[in-house]
C-alpha cells in the first residue's frame, strides 16, 4: 500500500512540474534597436501582479514557472513610454517568446539658461564658507 501511495505522489508531483510554462524575450529601443538594460517587466493575471523581473545587459528577460493561462505584460523604462501587452498565452511545458520595442518620450525641448552675474557666491564665514544664491542674476528668455 505504501508503494502505491508513493507512486501516486510521484506521478502527481511530476504532473505539477510540467503544468507550467515560461516567458522569455527581449526589450529594445524602438528607434535604435539597442537593448534596454534593466528595464522593468511585470506579469499580471486578472489584474493581479504574479511575477516581475528586469532585463539584463542584452535587454533579455526570463520568467519561469508560470501557470498556463492568459497574462498581461507591462514594460517600463525611464525616459520611455510604458507599454502594456494584453492576452499573452502561456501553455504548459512551453516557452513563449516576446520581443518588444519601447518608444522614447522624445519631447525635443532644449532649455538654455543665461546669467548676468554669478548665481552662487562663496564668502568666508565664522564656521566655514557661506554660499549665497543670487536670484537677481538669472535672465528669463
Amino acid at each position: 500500500m505504501k508503494k502505491v501511495i508513493s507512486l501516486f505522489v510521484l506521478v502527481l508531483s511530476v504532473g505539477v512540474l510540467f503544468c507550467q510554462g515560461s516567458l522569455k524575450g527581449s526589450l529594445m529601443d524602438g528607434n535604435t534597436e539597442e537593448p534596454l538594460l534593466f528595464a522593468n517587466v511585470k506579469v499580471f493575471k486578472s489584474g493581479m501582479l504574479v511575477a516581475g523581473t528586469q532585463t539584463d545587459f542584452d535587454g533579455a528577460f526570463s520568467i519561469e514557472n508560470l501557470e498556463a493561462g492568459k497574462y498581461d505584460l507591462s514594460f517600463s523604462y525611464v525616459g520611455y513610454i510604458d507599454q502594456l501587452l494584453e492576452g499573452v498565452v502561456i501553455k504548459d511545458g512551453e516557452i513563449t517568446q516576446i520581443m518588444e520595442r519601447l518608444e522614447s518620450f522624445g519631447c525635443g525641448w532644449i532649455i538654455t539658461c543665461y546669467w548676468r552675474d554669478p548665481i552662487i557666491t562663496m564668502e568666508p564665514g565664522e564656521s566655514g564658507m557661506t554660499f549665497t544664491l543670487n536670484k537677481k542674476g538669472m535672465i528669463k528668455q
